[in-house]
């Protein structure tokens, strides 16, 4: 019926967690723009990742703890107060527009050139 090798990859990939890093944000964000016509979808998820990155980077560097299984919405709620309300209600309906996306749903262009623009912008504002 179907014609797949059982066993053709290390079984250990689907348990190991070691954390993306990216080299050149720019770079990936000018990616990102590119196909947000195309994909909007694809923009849409790829911001998600590096969402999740910065967040976990940010609230390691803040000592707050989160776990590794956490999802975009747990990473939001464990944000410090000091965050502008406008910036939180940023996040959470980018967290609904990539559960969207992420789920294979249809994204419209404008809305994927908001994301791009508007979730690298609050990323860039964090440490």
């Amino acid at each position: 019926m179907f014609k797949v090798k059982a066993f053709g990859y290390n079984k250990d990939d689907l348990t190991k967690r070691v954390p993306l890093k990216i080299s050149n944000e720019a770079k990936y964000y000018e990616f990102l723009k590119t196909i947000a016509e195309e994909y909007p979808f694809l923009t849409v998820v790829g911001l998600r990742i590096i969402t999740e990155i910065k967040l976990k980077n940010f609230l390691q560097n803040q000592g707050i703890g989160f776990n590794d299984r956490d999802n975009l919405g747990d990473l939001i709620n464990k944000l410090p107060n000091g965050i502008p309300d406008a910036q939180i209600k940023i996040l959470r309906d980018f967290k609904e527009l990539e559960n969207i996306a992420s789920h294979g749903y249809e994204i419209s262009r404008e809305t994927a050139k908001w994301a791009v623009d508007a979730i690298p912008a609050f990323l860039g504002s964090i440490k």
